[in-house]
């Protein structure tokens, strides 16, 4: 994980994943766009 709650709160645990999913999501939207972006310049 990219971030870990300090606490043992149930809440706070639930967040940070969620914020850890959005975040990979977005990784691997931009490095879609990018391969795509690169195929096109190559063709």
């Amino acid at each position: 994980m990219i971030m870990q709650p300090t606490s043992g709160d149930d809440f706070t645990s639930r967040m940070l994943d969620a914020v850890n999913h959005m975040m990979l999501d977005m990784m691997a939207a931009i490095a879609r766009k990018d391969y795509e972006q690169r195929r096109q310049h190559q063709a």
